[in-house]
C-alpha cells in the first residue's frame, strides 16, 4: 500500500517539474527555447554577463533521390554551417539560481540554473 502512495507522490511531484524544465521567469515575464535574442532582451533585460563566445560546426545531411532518364537514383547531400554559441547570464537575486541561457545564433536552445545568486531581486525589463 505504502509502495503504491509513494508511486503516486513522486509521479505528482516529478511531472510538473519536467514540464517547465525550459523556461525562465524574469520579474512577471516568462521566456522558453527557441526564442529569440531580442524577445528575451524585451522581457528580461540585458544580461547581467555574457559568456560563451564559441563557434560550433552544425552538419546537415538530406537524402533524397534524382532521376536521370528513366532510372532514379539515391542522392545525398551534406552541408556544414558555423554558428556561434553564447551563454546569458541572469543573476536573479540571493533568493535564487543564476541562470545561464544558452543560444546558438539567435535562438534560445537551452536554459540552466547554476549556483545561487546573490544581492538584492533584480531580474526583469528596467
Amino acid at each position: 500500500m505504502y509502495y503504491i502512495f509513494f508511486i503516486i507522490l513522486a509521479t505528482f511531484v516529478y511531472f510538473p517539474a519536467t514540464l517547465f524544465a525550459d523556461t525562465f521567469r524574469c520579474g512577471s515575464e516568462i521566456v522558453s527555447t527557441g526564442e529569440s535574442k531580442a524577445t528575451v532582451v524585451m522581457r528580461c533585460g540585458n544580461p547581467h554577463w555574457v559568456g560563451g563566445g564559441k563557434i560550433a560546426i552544425v552538419g546537415d545531411l538530406r537524402f533524397g533521390s534524382r532521376q536521370v532518364g528513366r532510372q532514379t537514383y539515391g542522392a545525398a547531400d551534406y552541408s556544414e554551417q558555423a554558428t556561434n554559441i553564447d551563454i546569458w547570464y541572469y543573476d536573479c537575486g540571493a533568493d535564487v539560481f543564476v541562470n545561464a541561457l544558452t543560444f546558438e545564433g539567435d535562438r534560445l536552445i537551452k536554459i540552466e540554473s547554476t549556483s545561487r545568486g546573490t544581492g538584492k531581486r533584480k531580474c526583469g525589463p528596467q
